[in-house]
């Protein structure tokens, strides 16, 4: 079986260690993709309204914290709606965060746009569970 193009990936998380480590999971899991991580909520959703909220743009997971300070990970998502029904065909959200207590589970479980949770931080095992959900035919 052929594998589909492999996604792009962003990280969205106002933890910097997190994001490196994020990062280099990536580059070592997976050879070549572009990785983008954002510190300011804001910031990755200006990025992710330019360049992925066209026709041309390529599949992409986002890795969304939950608990950030200016803007919360629900923040994001409830901003994300108002992006075009394109967009969504081709991301996949992921919620990372080291803990998430009952009451986010059942959000996150209610929550059509998210299509999982990874509990920080993430390990190779986990990105290529991902991968093989995702992105295998």
């Amino acid at each position: 079986m052929a594998e589909k193009l492999l996604p792009d990936f962003i990280v969205i998380d106002d933890d910097i260690i997190n994001n490196m480590i994020c990062k280099k999971i990536i580059q070592l899991t997976l050879s070549g993709v572009t990785i983008n991580t954002f510190e300011d909520p804001s910031d990755g959703l200006r990025y992710l309204q330019t360049n992925y909220a066209t026709g041309q743009a390529n599949n992409v997971i986002l890795f969304l914290d939950i608990n950030m300070p200016a803007i919360s990970g629900w923040d994001v998502l409830d901003r994300l709606k108002d992006f075009p029904p394109l967009f969504f065909e081709r991301i996949q959200i992921f919620l990372i965060s080291p803990l998430i207590n009952e009451m986010e589970n059942e959000k996150a479980l209610n929550n059509k746009m998210i299509k999982g949770y990874v509990p920080k931080p993430l390990s190779r095992h986990k990105l290529q569970a991902i991968i093989d959900e995702y992105f295998k035919t």
